[in-house]
């Protein structure tokens, strides 16, 4: 883990996964509320297909073991989540939506629940 000094989320700390593994990889997304409204921005949940070994210098390959492991949470994920607009999304997030009480992030752009554009996040 290493800490994130400055910016918004200063004192907090990420970690680092393009280097070591193999690993699984899990971001949470986010919620922050601006303008009374909820701005939800998407998570993740993947392995790589090629991780660096810098003691033998080659990649390798996840194992079968971390693949399997992989599906087993990912199956759990999508027990919590509901599948609107393409998007794996929780319930109550979806209801935000749907009301109007929030918007959601997708490729640098804001949406609403009835998938409208509203404006962009890439300047």
């Amino acid at each position: 883990m290493s800490p994130i000094k400055g910016g918004a989320s200063d004192g907090g700390y990420f970690i680092y996964e393009a280097s070591g593994g193999p690993l699984l990889v899990l971001s949470m997304p986010g919620c922050n509320v601006v303008n009374k409204a909820y701005e939800l921005t998407p998570g993740n949940f993947f392995y790589r297909t090629e991780y660096w070994d810098k003691n033998i210098t080659t990649p390798s390959k996840p194992s079968s073991e971390l693949k399997e492991h992989y599906k087993i949470i990912q199956k759990v994920l999508k027990d919590l989540l509901i599948r609107k607009n393409s998007r794996w999304i929780g319930l109550n997030a979806w209801e935000f939506l749907e009301n109007g009480e929030a918007l959601i992030l997708d490729k640098g752009k804001w949406w609403n629940g009835e998938n409208k554009f509203i404006r962009s996040n890439l300047k």
